[in-house]
């Protein structure tokens, strides 16, 4: 049997904090995101790093999309 899920809008809360950003959903943190240097950002998640990026949307998009394949 195969149980389909509904697609439910979820707001997702980036906080800047200096040296990252978190982003959140409701009160839990679902990963960040650091620059490393110029053009380029790593991605992360509880565990572990998910991919260095070119740009911090393709980053948070990253850990948007591992986020929705897990839960």
């Amino acid at each position: 049997m195969k149980i389909m899920k509904k697609n439910k809008p979820v707001e997702v809360t980036i906080k800047d904090l200096g040296t990252h950003h978190e982003l959140s959903i409701g009160k839990k943190m679902i990963g960040k995101v650091t620059e490393l240097s110029e053009n380029k950002y790593q991605a992360e998640h509880s565990h572990g790093i998910l991919g260095i990026f070119k740009d911090q949307d393709s980053a948070h998009e990253e850990i948007l999309r591992h986020w929705n394949l897990h839960n």
